[in-house]
C-alpha cells in the first residue's frame, strides 16, 4: 500500500485503503521500551523517564494518566495483549491489575515463547493452542472479543513482538549446527524452514524463498562513510545485528523479517473478520502502527536507535469506519508523532486529554506541524545521545557524548554541549539521507538556524520534563468537544448583554497598546475590538519602535471605520520608517486624522487610566516598552487597570509543537514584560497554546473575504498589501481562501469572555531568553488560557462578531448562538431533533454552465442563483453520463456497475431491481411521506433513443408499457407517483410533437401523448399540492423534471422569453418551478425545516441541439453520454436554512451517490444493512467543515471503467470507439489510444495531457483502477 511491492500485507493495506494513512509519522524514540510507553502516555522519554537506561519506573500516579487507564475510568472494558515494553510490576498491584483483560509480558519473546520453561514472562502464554508468538496473540484477541461485556465499549491494545530480532533470530534453534563460530551464523546461517516445526506452514515455510528477496546494496559496505567509527561501534549494534553486515546472511534475515510481518497481517485479517461476525465492525476504530523502524543493511549497518528516517519513520493508519462512509482521506502527509496516538484515542472517546500529554489529537483543529523534534536516549553499550529536528525539507541530527548510564535528569541538560558528530540533509533533493551537508558552506545559514532551534527545543523539553516529574498530577485540559460551546456561547452572550448594560459608556473601558503594522493579526484584532459591544476603546497607541508609522496606520484604520472619536497615541520611538502596511497607508499623515493625536502616547496611557472612573483593561498586542515606561513614571496606574495580552508559550509552541517556544512578543523585549509582570495588577494572557491555533479557512474565511462590509474590505485590502513582504508567510498564499494565524484576536476575546478556553492560574517567570516558564518559587500568578474548550466555536464566534456586525443587536446574538447550537446537536448526535423535510429538484440533461451562478451570461435563473447564495454550491459534483444510471446511483448511493438489475443483465439505462434499497425506502421506514413527481426511467425502455417509431394510429398508447409494477416507484418506496415511466421519446429532434410517453398517476396511465409543453407546469402544481398536504409531517419529494431533455416543451408563459431560444425558455421555466417551491416553503413556514437539493442528472446532449437552442457545459469538455467532465460534472446546490451556512462554495469531489448517506445522517433514517454504499456522507461539509481529504471517483460507462479522479488529477483510460461492451453508447465514445492525465485544477477543459510529465501520478491512479476492478 505504501511502496514495498514484495511484502504481502493485504489486510493492513485494506485498513489503509479505507482509513487514513499518515505517510510522515515518526516515533519520538526509536527503540522498544520508551517508544511503546510513548504510545501509552503521549510523552517523550525525557518526560516520562521510562526507557532502558533510565532510573525511573512507571508509578501508579503516572499510569493513571495513560490512555488505557483514562478509558477504563470512562467506562471502557480494557485489555492488553503482547509486549508491554516496560516493567508493569513497579507499583503495588502493577499495571497488569489495572486492565480488565491481561495477556502480556514486559520484555522480548522468542518465536516459540512456550519453549522457555520457567520464564515468568512466558507462563501467561502456556495455554495457547499455537506455539508461534504472533498466532498466540491472535488467539487471545479472539478470547478478549468473546468474553468482553456486550454492554460496554472496549479498548484492546495488541502489542506484537515480531518482527523483532528476538523473534526472527529464533525461528531456527540457535547453535543447532556446530559449524558456526559466531552469533550471526548461528542464528541466520540456515533457512528457518529447515526447522521441522515450520514445515508446511503457509507463511513460515516457503513464502518469499523463491525467487528470494533483494538485499540493500549497502549491505557489507563500509558504515564509517556515513557515521564515524566512534559513534557507531558499540556492543549492541555489533552483536545483535551482526548478520546485517554479512551479504551472505542478510537474505535469510529479510525472508524471516517479511514472513513475520505477513504473520501479523494474517492476525489483522482475522480481527477484521471477527469484528464483522460480531456485528461491531462499523463501531470499532482501529489504529495500526509500529514502535520504530529498522536498518537492514542500509548505510552498512543494522538495528535501531539511530534517527535516520528508515528507523524513526513508522507506519501509522487510523481506520474509522464512520469516516470510510464519510470519505476520509486515504493519505495524510502532515508531520505527526507517535505521541499523538493517545490524545487521538481519548478524543474519539470524548475523554479529557491530560495537559502532560505532549501529542495532539490527529483529528483536531491544530495547525499542521512545520517540524518535529526527535530523540534517542538509549545510552547503554556505547550508544550516544542523539537529537534531531526534521521539517519537510531539511533534517538536522546531532550526536552527543552520553553523560551516564543509567542517565539522570542532570545528564539531560544538554545546553552548551558540543556534538561529537552532526548531519544535515536536504530531504527535498536527498530523501535517502546520504549527502551530509554539514561541511557545505553554501548551507551554513540553514545549519546555524537548525542548531539554534534544536538547542531551544531540547532545552524546553528538558524543562517541561523536570516540571512534570515535580508534579505528575497536573490538571487535565478539558476535552475539546462542541458540547462545551452550548453553555459557553450562552454565557458569552450574557456577558455581552450584562457588560453593555453595566457601563454607561457602552462597555468596559479599554486601551489598546499594539505593534500594529508588522503582522496582520493586529489589524484583525482592532476590527474585532471595535465591534465588541461590551468593550469601549478609549485610546489606541502604537508600541515597540517605528511609533509614528504605527500611529498613522491606527489613525487611518479608525477613520475608515468611522471611529475617529478614539484618540491615537505615538509610542516611545518617534520613528516613521516604512512598514509592511505602508502601501495601504499611502501619504496619509497624522495631521489628516480628524480625532485627537497624543504625541506622548505613554503619558496618554497614564492619564486615561488615572482619569477613568472604573478599572481599565489594557489590551497589549506586542512587546510592551510603552507599558513598562508608564509603570516607571507612575506605578500607581496598576491600581486601576489590568493587563490582557498575547504572550508566551506554556505547554506548547508554535503550530501546536509539543515543546514551548520563546514567543516573539516576549523574546524581543523580555525586560519590559518582566516589569509589567512585576506590577501588582491582574495579568491575563493567551499564549501560543491557544492563540497559535487560530486560522480561518473554508466558509468561515470566505464569508469575511466576500463581505461587502467596508470595514472588512479595508481589512482585506491591508491583507493583500501586507502579504508579499510578510516574514514567515508564503507570498503565494491564496488570500481568498485562508487567513494567517490570528494570534492577537484571542487577547481581545479574553477581555470580554473566557468561556471557550481553559484557564489556569500559573506562577510564571519571564526569562532573559524570552521564555515564560512555570516557576513556583519565583513566578508571579498569571491567568493563562492554556487550551481550547472549543476552537471551532471560537472561530465561528470571531466570524459572527465581525461580519456585518451592525446588523446584530445584543438581543439577536442569542439567535446566532441557537443556530450554532443546532448545528452542534446534529453534528454530535447524527440525528436532528426534528427530522427535516427533503426535496430533490432534479433536472434532466441541464448543462454545467446553464445557470447564472455557474457562469451563464445569457440565461436568467434568479431562483437557482438565490438558492446558491443561501446554501452551498458544489463545483465538482458528479453524476453518471446517462439518465437511468444517474438516477439509479442517486437513489441507491451505489455505482451503477454494482446495482442489481432483473435477469442479471446490464442495460444502458439501468433497470433497478426490486431488491435494491432506495432513499425513498429508508425514509418511508423512518415515517416520511414520500413522492416522486416527474420522470422515473428505471423500469426499462427497450429500443435505443434514436429509434424512429411508425406513425401512431388513433387511440394507440404513447409509451412502451405496460411496465412491471415491481419496478415502478410505488414498489420502490414512493407513496405517490405522478409522472412518466421513461424519457421523452426516441428522438434527436427538438420538436415537442415527438413526445410519445405516457403520463401516470401511481400505477395507472392517465394520458398518452401528453402535452409536453404543459409538463413542467403540471409537475410544479402537483408538487405544491403534495407539500401543502404534508406540511405537518416530514416528507420526501423527488421532483424529477423531464426537461430540458429533448423533445423540449415549454408553456406559453415562457415561450420566446429567453436569449437562448427554446432551450433557454425551458431553463427559465424550470427556474420558475424552483421559485414556486421555495416560496411555498416560506408561506407554510417550513423553509427552515426543509433541506432542498438542486442538481442535474448528467451533462447536456450537445450534438442533439442546434446552436440557437443549445445547452452549454462550458468550460468543460464533452457532453451527455461521455465521461469527459462535460458529460458528468453537473450543477448541484443544497440549502437548509439556519442549518447549512450560507454562501458556501465546495470545490471537492461530491457525487449523486452521496445523497443517500447524507440524507440518512440529516434525517436519522438508518442506512440499509448488508449493502455496499459507495457514496459519502456530506453533512460535515454542509455544516461548514470543508473536507481535507483526496477522494477517489470512478467514471463508468455501463460496466467499463473509463477514467478515475483523485484530488486534482484525472486519468483517462485507453478505450475504443464503438466497443461492443458499450452497446449503443459506443458510438458516443472517442478513441483513446493511451493513458491521458489531466490536471483539473489548472486545466478544467481537459486539453493538456500531462501523463508523460507525471508518471508517478499515473502509477498511483492505476492502483486505484486496480482496486476498483477488484471491488466494484
Amino acid at each position: 500500500m505504501i511502496s514495498n511491492t514484495d511484502i504481502k500485507t493485504p489486510n493492513i493495506d485494506e485498513l489503509a485503503r479505507g482509513g487514513v494513512r499518515y505517510s510522515n509519522a515518526f516515533t519520538v524514540q526509536p527503540i522498544c521500551a520508551p517508544s511503546r510507553f510513548a504510545f501509552l502516555s503521549g510523552q517523550y522519554e525525557r518526560t516520562s523517564g521510562l526507557g532502558f537506561n533510565s532510573p525511573y519506573e512507571v508509578s501508579e500516579t503516572q499510569w493513571a494518566q495513560t490512555y488505557p487507564a483514562l478509558l477504563q475510568q470512562a467506562g471502557y472494558h480494557t485489555g492488553f495483549i503482547g509486549k508491554f515494553g516496560v516493567q508493569y510490576y513497579s507499583f503495588e498491584g502493577g499495571t497488569n491489575a489495572q486492565f480488565d483483560y491481561w495477556r502480556a509480558h514486559d520484555g522480548w519473546l522468542p518465536f516459540f515463547p512456550k519453549d522457555i520453561e520457567g520464564n515468568p514472562a512466558t507462563q501467561i502464554y502456556q495455554d495457547a493452542k499455537s506455539d508461534i508468538t504472533t498466532e498466540i496473540m491472535g488467539e487471545y484477541i479472539t478470547e478478549f472479543l468473546a468474553t468482553r461485556p456486550a454492554d460496554k465499549p472496549f479498548n484492546l491494545s495488541v502489542s506484537f513482538s515480531a518482527p523483532h530480532n528476538s523473534v526472527v533470530s529464533s525461528m531456527y534453534p540457535e547453535g543447532a549446527h556446530d559449524d558456526c563460530d559466531n552469533y550471526a551464523c548461528r542464528v541466520m546461517g540456515y533457512p528457518a524452514n529447515a526447522n521441522p516445526r515450520l514445515s508446511g506452514h503457509p507463511i513460515y515455510d516457503t513464502l518469499y524463498r523463491d525467487p528470494g528477496i533483494a538485499i540493500s546494496p549497502d549491505t557489507g559496505a563500509d558504515p564509517y562513510q556515513f557515521i564515524p567509527q566512534g559513534v557507531i561501534d558499540h556492543e549492541a549494534r555489533q552483536k545483535w545485528y551482526a548478520y546485517n553486515y554479512e551479504p551472505s546472511l542478510q537474505p535469510e534475515h529479510l525472508i524471516r523479517y517479511y514472513q513475520t510481518i505477513t504473520g501479523i497481517d494474517q492476525v489483522v485479517g482475522e480481527l477484521l473478520t471477527q469484528l464483522e461476525d460480531l456485528g461491531i465492525a462499523d463501531n470499532t476504530i482501529i489504529v495500526f502502527s509500529s514502535d520504530h523502524g529498522l536498518l537492514n543493511g542500509e548505510y552498512g549497518t543494522g538495528g535501531k536507535g539511530l534517527l535516520y528516517d528508515l528507523v524513526a519513520k513508522i507506519p501509522l493508519i487510523v481506520y474509522d469506519p464512520r469516516n470510510v462512509q464519510a470519505g476520509a482521506a486515504r493519505e495524510n502527509t502532515n508531520l505527526v508523532l507517535s505521541i499523538d496516538v493517545p490524545a487521538t484515542l481519548l478524543a474519539y472517546a470524548d475523554v479529557s486529554v491530560p495537559a502532560n500529554m505532549q501529542g495532539k489529537d490527529l483529528n483536531g483543529n491544530a495547525a499542521p506541524r512545520e517540524e518535529v523534534f526527535l530523540e534517542s536516549l538509549t545510552v547503554a553499550e556505547g550508544n550516544p545521545f542523539i537529537e534531531a529536528l526534521r521539517s519537510n525539507e531539511w533534517k538536522y541530527v546531532r550526536y552527543l557524548q552520553p553523560q551516564g548510564c543509567p542517565y539522570t535528569e542532570a545528564h539531560l541538560d544538554l545546553a552548551g554541549q558540543t556534538p561529537i558528530f552532526e548531519q544535515l540533509f536536504h530531504l527535498a533533493s536527498d530523501p535517502e539521507e546520504r549527502n551530509n551537508l554539514v561541511d557545505d558552506a553554501a548551507h551554513l545559514a540553514v545549519l546555524t538556524d537548525f542548531r539554534s532551534r534544536t538547542d531551544q527545543r531540547s532545552a524546553q523539553l528538558t524543562q517541561t520534563s523536570r516540571q512534570y516529574k515535580q508534579d505528575t498530577n497536573q490538571p487535565a485540559r478539558a476535552g475539546i468537544t462542541r458540547r462545551h460551546f452550548l453553555a459557553a456561547a450562552a454565557a458569552f452572550t450574557a456577558a455581552l448583554s450584562s457588560s453593555a448594560l453595566a457601563s454607561s459608556s457602552g462597555g468596559q473601558p479599554v486601551i489598546l497598546d499594539t505593534d500594529i503594522g508588522d503582522d496582520i493579526d493586529d489589524t484583525w484584532a482592532l476590527l474585532m475590538l471595535l465591534r465588541m459591544p461590551n468593550l469601549d476603546l478609549k485610546l489606541a497607541v502604537g508600541d515597540f519602535g517605528n511609533a509614528i508609522y504605527r500611529a498613522r496606520l491606527l489613525a487611518k484604520l479608525l477613520e475608515v471605520t468611522g471611529r475617529s472619536d478614539v484618540p491615537v497615541g505615538i509610542g516611545m520611538d518617534q520613528a516613521d520608517e516604512p512598514g509592511q502596511q505602508s502601501g495601504w497607508i499611502g501619504d496619509y499623515q497624522l495631521s489628516d486624522y480628524p480625532g485627537l493625536v497624543h504625541t506622548d502616547g505613554v503619558q496618554a496611557i497614564i492619564d486615561a487610566i488615572k482619569s477613568s472612573p472604573e478599572p481599565v483593561t489594557l489590551i497589549c498586542l506586542g512587546p510592551v516598552p510603552n507599558i513598562a515606561e508608564a509603570l516607571r513614571r507612575d506605578p500607581s496606574i496598576a491600581s486601576n487597570a489590568k493587563i490582557v495580552g498575547m504572550y508566551g508559550s506554556i505547554y506548547t509552541g508554535y503550530l501546536g509543537s509539543p515543546e514551548p517556544a520563546a514567543e516573539y512578543n516576549v523574546r524581543i523585549d523580555p525586560q519590559s514584560l518582566q516589569s509589567v509582570f512585576a506590577a501588582p495588577w491582574e495579568c491575563t494572557i493567551t499564549p501560543l497554546d491557544t492563540c497559535g491555533l487560530v486560522v480561518l479557512d473554508g466558509d468561515n474565511y470566505r464569508r469575511l473575504y466576500l463581505s461587502d462590509d467596508p470595514w472588512l474590505q479595508t481589512l482585506m485590502e491591508n491583507y493583500r498589501v501586507w502579504l508579499p513582504g510578510a516574514p514567515f508567510v508564503d507570498p503565494n498564499q491564496d488570500t481568498t481562501r485562508i487567513s494567517t494565524t490570528l494570534f492577537d484576536t484571542v487577547a481581545v476575546y479574553l477581555a470580554a469572555s473566557e468561556d471557550l478556553v481553559d484557564m489556569q492560574t500559573l506562577p510564571l517567570r519571564v526569562t532573559d531568553e524570552g521564555y515564560t516558564v512555570i516557576d513556583p518559587a519565583k513566578g508571579r500568578p498569571v491567568r493563562c488560557a492554556v487550551g481550547w474548550k472549543d476552537l471551532e466555536a471560537y472561530e465561528q464566534l470571531l466570524v459572527e462578531s465581525t461580519v456585518n456586525f451592525q446588523r446584530y443587536s445584543i438581543a439577536t446574538i442569542s439567535v446566532l448562538v441557537a443556530l450554532l447550537t443546532g448545528i452542534a446537536s446534529k453534528t454530535l448526535a447524527g440525528e436532528p431533533s426534528q427530522p427535516p423535510n427533503i426535496i430533490i429538484f432534479l433536472t434532466d440533461d441541464q448543462g454545467y454552465a446553464d445557470a447564472g451562478v455557474y457562469g451563464s451570461h445569457d440565461l436568467d435563473t434568479p431562483n437557482i442563483d438565490q438558492l446558491a447564495q443561501e446554501g452551498i454550491k458544489f463545483t465538482s459534483f458528479y453524476a453518471q453520463p446517462l439518465c437511468g444510471p444517474s438516477r439509479a446511483a442517486l437513489l441507491t448511493g451505489r455505482y451503477p456497475v454494482r446495482i442489481q438489475e432483473p435477469g442479471n443483465t446490464k442495460s444502458p439505462n439501468t433497470t433497478l431491481a426490486a431488491s435494491e434499497v432506495t432513499i425513498a425506502e429508508i425514509l418511508q421506514q423512518a415515517g416520511y411521506r414520500t413522492a416522486l413527481i416527474g420522470k422515473w426511467h428505471l423500469a426499462g425502455d427497450g429500443a435505443p433513443w434514436d429509434y424512429t417509431p411508425p406513425p401512431l394510429p388513433p387511440g394507440r398508447p404513447g409509451g412502451k408499457g405496460p411496465f412491471d409494477k415491481s419496478l415502478m416507484p410505488n414498489a420502490q418506496g414512493f407513496d405517490y407517483f405522478f409522472g412518466t415511466p421513461m424519457h421523452n421519446g426516441y428522438t434527436q429532434q427538438v420538436d415537442p410533437a415527438r413526445f410519445i410517453v405516457d403520463l401516470m398517476r401511481n400505477q395507472s396511465i392517465i394520458e398518452t401523448q401528453t402535452d409536453v409543453n404543459q409538463l413542467t407546469s403540471r409537475y410544479t402544481q402537483e408538487a405544491l399540492q403534495f407539500i401543502r398536504s404534508n406540511a405537518a409531517n416530514p416528507f420526501f419529494l423527488l421532483l424529477s423534471h423531464n426537461m430540458p431533455h429533448v423533445s423540449l416543451g415549454v408553456s406559453s408563459t415562457f415561450a420566446g422569453r429567453s436569449r437562448r431560444g427554446l432551450y433557454g425558455d425551458v431553463i427559465m421555466e424550470l427556474d420558475w418551478s424552483l421559485g414556486e417551491i421555495l416560496q411555498e416553503l416560506q408561506t407554510l413556514n417550513i423553509n427552515k425545516h426543509t433541506l432542498v437539493i438542486f442538481l442535474s442528472d448528467n451533462g447536456p446532449p450537445l450534438g442533439q441541439l442546434t446552436d440557437r437552442n443549445g445547452a452549454s457545459a462550458e468550460p468543460l469538455r464533452g457532453g451527455k453520454y461521455s465521461n469527459w467532465e462535460g458529460g458528468v460534472r453537473v450543477p448541484a446546490i443544497m440549502r437548509w436554512t439556519n442549518t447549512i451556512p450560507a454562501q458556501q462554495e465546495d470545490h471537492h469531489i461530491a457525487s449523486v451517490m452521496d445523497l443517500l448517506p447524507t440524507i440518512s445522517t440529516a434525517s436519522g433514517a438508518p442506512l440499509p444493512e448488508d449493502v455496499e454504499i459507495d457514496g459519502y456522507d456530506l453533512t460535515p461539509r454542509l455544516y461548514g467543515n470543508p473536507t481535507t481529504h483526496s477522494r477517489t471517483h470512478f467514471y463508468y460507462s455501463l460496466t467499463t471503467l473509463q477514467a478515475v479522479r483523485k484530488g486534482r488529477w484525472k486519468l483517462v483510460l485507453p478505450r475504443q470507439k464503438k466497443a461492443p461492451e458499450l452497446s449503443w453508447l459506443g458510438r458516443y465514445t472517442e478513441d483513446v489510444a493511451d493513458y491521458q492525465l489531466y490536471d483539473l485544477v489548472s486545466d478544467i477543459s481537459e486539453q493538456n495531457d500531462v501523463a508523460r510529465l507525471h508518471p508517478q501520478v499515473v502509477t498511483d491512479l492505476l492502483l486505484e483502477v486496480d482496486w476498483a476492478t477488484q471491488n466494484h
